[in-house]
């Protein structure tokens, strides 16, 4: 089902090529490499949910929260963003850490890259009924077109926003299967977008 509509977009390339090399030759290109990427993306996505159930280890929020902050505030010093943590105790629950850490990760990787240097973002975790959330204030992001349950694309096509909305979607498909969620709020000025991740709390192995 996937394969056939990648395949005519290829198809579509390799015309452009025939009919005209030199003038269509970086127009084809951009086309192949475009469902290069959506492929692969797919397949990432397939293997999330389709892989057997792992085994992981529960770790405390305030670790994931440690690592996450650990992992990413360089990558943000390299763009000129600002990563800081929000105010507030991180609620004492564990949850699977590895996905957490996993989802967090591209969550936080995504709004580096669509920070303008000199603003920050901001990460916190708070206590839900049943879980933890982690929320990522992302400042003058765009709206989202699409749903994050699904990997509808856009109405109107724009590389960017088609790009955005098939990570969050995925990010949402991967939090869904450890019994999370994920969802996207706008802050009170309308500009700033948080990113919500709710992860259940899981019992401690002893």
């Amino acid at each position: 089902m996937i394969g056939t509509p990648l395949n005519v977009i290829v198809g579509r390339a390799a015309l452009l090529r025939a009919s005209n090399p030199e003038s269509m030759l970086e127009h084809a290109q951009r086309i192949e490499d475009q469902a290069q990427r959506l492929a692969e993306r797919f397949q990432r996505l397939i293997h999330y949910l389709t892989v057997p159930e792992p085994d992981y280890e529960p770790n405390a929020a305030q670790l994931v929260l440690d690592d996450a902050l650990e992992l990413f505030v360089p990558i943000g010093e390299e763009e000129g963003v600002t990563l800081v943590k929000a105010e507030g105790d991180v609620p004492p629950d564990e949850v699977e850490g590895i996905p957490a850490l996993m989802v967090l990760g591209s969550l936080l990787s995504f709004a580096i890259r669509t920070t303008r240097a000199g603003l920050s973002v901001e990460l916190g975790a708070s206590a839900a009924e049943g879980g933890v959330t982690f929320s990522i204030e992302v400042p003058e992001m765009p709206q989202l077109e699409g749903r994050l349950d699904r990997l509808d694309p856009p109405e109107k096509y724009d590389p960017s926003s088609v790009e955005r909305e098939q990570l969050l979607a995925t990010c949402a498909a991967i939090a869904k299967r450890y019994g999370g969620r994920l969802q996207l709020d706008r802050a009170p000025d309308g500009a700033a977008a948080i990113l919500r991740l709710f992860c259940p709390s899981v019992p401690a192995r002893s």
